[in-house]
């Protein structure tokens, strides 16, 4: 044994040189010390999901789904937030009743999709259902459910205010 440390005794000095050089590598690169990004992750009972794709989520949505709105524009957008920027090309969505709506995401805020009427406005007192069906990610990432947003604007009859801004040719 001793004659083996002998004869060996370079290269092993040598290999736990590298290997005391590629931990401390690891420990300190920006990829070692970089916090990992947290996901929200129901659990996938139906199979549906592939191993190893990342779900991606609702995250916030603007307005609140089911609650009357009484705002006076009738081309008010609606906003998704998801978990991860998102590829429009992928989108599959439903609207009932029917309107044509307009799909946006802006290089500013890549993981936000917006809708917005498209030609025509929101009527008055109709609830609007809005369904995404399916929605991917740039990174593949996929909708473990189709998210379900309930619209409904209820806008005054008269509007009575003035705003200081507001000018008034004589």
């Amino acid at each position: 044994m001793k004659e083996l440390l002998k004869k060996y005794k370079i290269p092993l000095i040598i290999l736990a040189m590298i290997v005391g050089i590629v931990i401390l590598a690891v420990i300190y690169s920006p990829k070692g010390t970089t916090q990992l990004p947290t996901f929200r992750v129901s659990p996938d009972t139906t199979g549906s999901q592939e191993p190893g794709v990342v779900p991606l989520t609702l995250v916030s949505r603007q307005p609140l789904s089911d609650q009357p709105r009484e705002a006076v524009d009738q081309a008010e957008f609606i906003k998704f937030e998801f978990s991860a920027p998102v590829n429009v090309d992928t989108l599959k969505m439903k609207v009932n009743p029917y309107i044509k709506l307009k799909t946006k995401v802006f290089p500013e805020n890549p993981n936000a999709l917006w809708l917005i009427p498209d030609g025509v406005l929101w009527e008055s007192r109709v609830k609007y259902t809005i369904i995404i069906a399916h929605l991917e990610g740039m990174a593949g990432e996929k909708l473990l459910e189709p998210v379900k947003h309930t619209y409904y604007n209820d806008p005054p009859l008269n509007v009575d205010w003035v705003g200081e801004d507001v000018f008034f040719p004589e």
